[in-house]
Formats: structure tokens, sequence, C-alpha cells
């Protein structure tokens, strides 16, 4: 083990013994020391890489946009690290949650809600303050997530094989029939086929899993994203996505997956600071919007 490992694990343990005296002030702390980090860190994202992705912002803006990302993600780790100890209960007061009455109004006329999340900045916590509030739903997950590492809740594995993402896709669709709730991340892009979409400029294939639930469950699609706001992480449910009621079965995957990316599109030009750094980079190794066709589906 380097002792670049041993340094790093033993400052994670002294912040997380930091966080029992205060949150507040560890999550502050993780905040400064990966912006201070960012010139030594191995894996940081580089100003050139986020220039190559984000055409659009001033070159002005991307130092101070790089110490964000690289703040965030160290808050993102710590919040990872606390829930992974079973410490719930320290973080409650910093989730501050949005646009919560609209699942409380499905809720009330007993209608299933499909809760579209995507990871960036502490997606976690979309589970955690589900958690606190009192929803019980069905994660749909890629692989399995150990019961120590997150908050208890009904989690199935869609990944695997062809028999997991099957009854998967049936406990899915049974929960949002008997009008629960389910939250599936819109970014996987695992599998051998998918949907063409186009984000930040570069165009990915994202899997059809959210369309099939959307057509054999008739559920409105709600995007929910947490974000870091200070020391406290904001998660909010938003308005349903916009999918032409009727939409014909061949058509209907392409306009589901085409509203998501859309929305994940607006949402990271408006809020690049909770990109993840290793995120920039799946992004730039994708095609750009103009380029030839795409020959098969990455994996992440």
């Amino acid at each position: 083990m380097s002792l670049d490992v041993i340094a790093r694990r033993a400052s994670q343990a002294a912040v997380v013994r930091l966080a029992h005296v205060s949150p507040r002030l560890a999550l502050a702390a993780a905040a400064l020391a990966g912006s201070l980090g960012r010139t030594v860190r191995s894996d940081a994202v580089t100003l050139d890489e986020l220039g190559a992705l984000l055409r659009y912002l001033p070159p002005s803006r991307l130092p101070a946009l790089r110490r964000a990302i690289e703040g965030r993600s160290a808050r993102t780790t710590l919040f990872r690290m606390l829930l992974a100890h079973g410490e719930l209960k320290l973080l409650k007061p910093h989730l501050r949650v949005h646009g919560f009455e609209r699942l409380h109004a499905l809720a009330a006329q007993q209608a299933p809600a499909l809760l579209l999340t995507w990871h960036t900045g502490p997606y976690r916590a979309v589970g955690a303050a589900l958690h606190i509030h009192g929803f019980e739903l069905l994660v749909m997950e890629r692989r399995a997530i150990p019961p120590s590492a997150t908050v208890p809740l009904d989690r199935v594995s869609a990944g695997g094989d062809v028999w997991r993402s099957a009854a998967a896709l049936k406990a899915a669709v049974d929960r949002l029939r008997g009008g629960g709730v389910v939250l599936l991340a819109g970014d996987g892009r695992q599998g051998i086929g998918g949907v063409e979409a186009e984000v930040l400029g570069r165009r990915l294939f994202f899997r059809q899993g959210l369309a099939t639930l959307v057509r054999l469950s008739g559920a409105p699609v709600l995007p929910i994203v947490a974000s870091w706001r200070g020391s406290s992480i904001d998660v909010t449910v938003h308005p349903p996505l916009e999918v032409p009621a009727g939409s014909p079965a061949d058509q209907l995957a392409e306009r589901v997956v085409g509203a998501s990316a859309r929305w994940l599109d607006s949402y990271l030009r408006a809020f690049p600071e909770e990109i993840w750094p290793e995120r920039v980079r799946e992004l730039l190794a994708a095609p750009a919007a103009r380029d030839a066709p795409v020959l098969g589906a990455p994996r992440c």
C-alpha cells in the first residue's frame, strides 16, 4: 500500500471522526480539502478537459468550476463514507427537500411515480431523503450495493444476465401498477442496445428500461436530483417529463429517452459543478454530436 493511499485513508478517518462532533464542519473541511488538493490529485479533472466538454463556457470560468467540482467530489465521498458507517442520523439535518408535495399528491391518489435520477452530485442522498420522509420505494440498480453501504430500501439488481433483468423489470412493473414508487438512474448505459441521445454535445446510448416501464405501467416520470448547497444537500422532485401522449410503441423509447436526455443536458448546463470528474472523461470519450454514426453501445 502506497504512502499516498495510507495518508488519504488516515485523512478520511479523521474527517469521519470530526463529523461526529460537527457534520457541517466535516463537510466544509472535505470541500476545502478537495478544492485545495486539485494540484496534487492524479485523477483531478483538468482545465483542458473541462474546456473541451463545456465549450459554451468562457475560459475564465473554468478554474473556479474546477475547484467547485473537486470540492463537491470530496464532500460526496465523505457523504458515502458516513452512509457506509450508518451515520444517517448525522446527515439528516443537512438534507433539504423540495417538490415532495408532488409525490404526496400522487400517493393520495394511489397513483404510481417513476422517479428518475442521474449519477451527478451526491446522488445517494435521493434514496436517503425519500427514506427519511417515509416513502416506500423500490430501487432499480445496475448491480447490487451492499446493504451496509447505503440506506435500508427495497432494491432489485437489473444487471448480470437476461433473467435477472427480467425479474427486476417485473418487480418494478408490479410495484408501479400497485400505485407504488420506483427509483432508477437514467444514465445507465451498460448493455448491447439502447436509444441514442445527446448530452452536452456528445452522443450516448441509453438503455430502454425507462421507456419499457412507462409503456407497461403508464406511470409519470419525475426527475429527482441531489445537489450541494454549501454544506447541505438539496433533494428536489421536478415536474414530470413531457412525453407526447399516445406515442406509438415503436417511437415511445426514443421519445422517453430523448426527453430524459434533454432534461439532463439542461440540468448539467445550468449546474456543471455537479458533474463527477469521471463523467467528464466518459462524455469526452463519446462521439461528438456531428461525428460518424455510433457503432456500438459504450459500457460504463
